[in-house]
């Protein structure tokens, strides 16, 4: 005998989110995570197994079960919002990725364009003797026009490779 097939009990959800969720799921300048996201929970309200959505969805089980669990915790922060303004702005809120934990970047997005306009420059226009940059020399160039206060050769290398620049 087979296993049966759970149904979940419907989501708690008012009139007024159903037809935010919608308009968020189904608006053309939604990016494709968040639209998936108000769908899940667009199929979840309407009582859809978490098996069927996650087939249906293309996604796995365990997404499903993330945003149902998540709305179960956001609710009340949800219902807060009275107009239809603040009911879009708390569902766009709540369908975000939550913030991550990670080392934070070493250098700002001023020191990276510096770096890659050196790269860019030509090293005699630098006092260098020089016709194309290594990285080693461009990590020492950023140290001494006090860019940045340290950089290793291969950290000049992933910024410019990012950047797309490949003069080095």
């Amino acid at each position: 005998m087979g296993r049966t097939l759970k149904i979940p009990s419907p989501l708690t959800i008012t009139e007024s989110q159903k037809i935010e969720l919608n308009r968020i799921a189904t608006a053309r300048t939604t990016p494709l995570q968040i639209s998936k996201r108000a769908n899940i929970l667009r199929l979840t309200a309407k009582g859809v197994p978490y098996s069927v959505t996650a087939v249906k969805l293309e996604i796995s089980l365990n997404t499903v079960k993330l945003w149902r669990k998540r709305w179960d915790e956001f609710l009340s922060e949800i219902n807060e919002a009275q107009d239809q303004i603040g009911i879009e702005a708390a569902l766009l809120s709540f369908l975000q990725d939550k913030i991550r934990s990670g080392q934070p970047r070493k250098f700002s997005d001023i020191q990276v364009k510096q770096i890659v306009s050196l790269a860019c420059d030509r090293p005699t226009n630098h006092g260098l003797i020089m016709n194309e940059w290594t990285y080693e020399t461009l990590a020492a160039v950023a140290q001494e026009k006090n860019i940045v206060p340290s950089i290793s050769k291969s950290h000049v290398r992933l910024l410019l490779k990012n950047a797309g620049v490949t003069t080095a």
